[in-house]
């Protein structure tokens, strides 16, 4: 957990395992699992790689921070200013001495996801053509300068990526969601008909959630990019989704219902309605609200 002046770990009962103090002026967190999180200072030149139980190391950067991440290993991936180019990605292995350089002069970086085998990234990158945003996908290897491959460019506003374990790529774009295959090969695409206000993706399913203000409605799209099949569920009050295997958890306004992936209703808990946010791990619910995080049981 990050506030203003400290970051903190808890073991899964809610008490403290470890707590330092930042000092960045805009702290984000990233974590991927709960082995090694990454702490940086958006707009700043630092970052820290953390464990659930000590600081790992720390570094200063020469240019300010866009964004960053970290891979479940604890490789880092920062996205910089330059002076020479829109951008630089800069990586950074699990003792933060630097192993990849990438300066990106077409576009600006959006996203960065590393491959399973830590071998490599993903960049997603924005640019403009005809007055409309555009996006596109190179792969890299750490052991080549030239990229593997680069899709065309994409009539979307990227903002995430999911790397599923076959090598698909999942991208989330501000009209639509695109897949490609591990070769960046053009898989299929959903175009969004309402408002989407939440994601998530797995190696199994992506889920899409989506609100209808006019109708005062929403619903919930579950596809799969291998098997093509989807499914378009009505939900009432939802706020959040999570996926987890082939079944998916949505939040609504006083409970938390699980679907499988033919759309149908396996299991509920009740909530209140304090809560905006959720993590489903394990056998638990992590419930997040304005100022708490609360845990209930929930077993498949």
């Amino acid at each position: 957990m990050l506030n203003d002046t400290h970051f903190y770990t808890y073991d899964g009962n809610g008490a403290v395992l470890y707590q330092n103090q930042h000092g960045y002026a805009n702290p984000i967190i990233d974590a991927t699992n709960t082995k090694k999180i990454l702490v940086y200072d958006i707009g700043g030149y630092d970052f820290s790689l953390e464990s659930k139980y000590k600081n790992i190391y720390k570094k200063r950067l020469e240019n300010q921070i866009v964004f960053a991440s970290v891979s479940d290993k604890g490789y880092v991936a920062v996205v910089t200013l330059s002076d020479k180019s829109l951008c630089m990605l800069s990586v950074f292995d699990n003792n933060g001495n630097p192993i990849y350089y990438y300066h990106c002069t077409d576009g600006r970086i959006t996203n960065v996801e590393f491959t399973r085998s830590e071998d490599g990234v993903v960049v997603t990158s924005i640019g403009a053509e005809g007055g409309q945003f555009v996006s596109k996908v190179t792969r890299f290897k750490f052991n080549s300068e030239e990229p593997l491959w680069t899709t065309p460019k994409i009539n979307t506003l990227a903002f995430n990526t999911f790397l599923q374990a076959d090598g698909t790529l999942v991208l989330f774009g501000d009209n639509k969601c695109v897949c490609y295959d591990r070769n960046g090969e053009y898989i299929g695409e959903y175009v969004y008909r309402d408002t989407l206000i939440d994601y998530q993706s797995d190696d199994e399913i992506t889920a899409l959630l989506f609100e209808n203000k006019e109708r005062r409605t929403a619903s919930l799209v579950v596809f799969s990019s291998i098997t093509g099949y989807i499914t378009e569920i009505e939900v009432t009050d939802a706020k959040a989704i999570e996926t987890s295997g082939q079944n998916v958890y949505v939040m609504m306004d006083k409970r938390i219902v699980m679907y499988n992936s033919s759309g149908e209703e396996i299991n509920d808990v009740k909530i209140s309605s304090d809560y905006d946010e959720f993590r489903k791990i394990g056998d638990h619910i992590y419930l997040m609200g304005y100022s708490d995080v609360d845990r209930i049981d929930f077993k498949e």
